[in-house]
């Protein structure tokens, strides 16, 4: 569980799952060395480390954190994908989406930083 989130493992149909661009934070969009990282690994038979977040909002599922994952596993011709559901609403989507956004090992440039000033201003 995290910050009050029950979240629930599963494996997503890719096509069920919406990936906002306003809950990609990075304004540099994906880091293709990281993208090409993971697709080498799930065509050598891998997995990627981590499943992705997803948010139920009602009957929609939008990616929270796993946009490089997401689009490797749509790259090799997965059809699912390992993930964690939680419900809740889409404003506390976007927030999860920054906040797990954050947490992950590519830093924040200082045009990502202005980006989500901006969202609050």
């Amino acid at each position: 569980m995290t910050r009050g989130k029950q979240w629930k493992s599963d494996s997503l149909v890719l096509g069920h799952i919406v990936a906002r661009d306003d809950f990609q934070f990075r304004k540099r969009g994906l880091s293709l060395p990281n993208l090409n990282r993971i697709v080498a690994t799930l065509e050598a038979g891998g997995e990627a480390k981590d499943p992705v977040r997803v948010a139920r909002v009602g009957d929609i599922l939008y990616l929270v954190d796993g946009f490089h994952r997401l689009e490797a596993y749509k790259r090799t011709g997965k059809r699912t994908i390992p993930a964690l559901v939680a419900k809740m609403s889409l404003g506390e989507a976007r927030d999860e989406a920054m906040r797990l956004n954050a947490q992950n090992g590519i830093p924040y440039s200082q045009a990502d930083k202005q980006a989500i000033w901006q969202t609050f201003v």
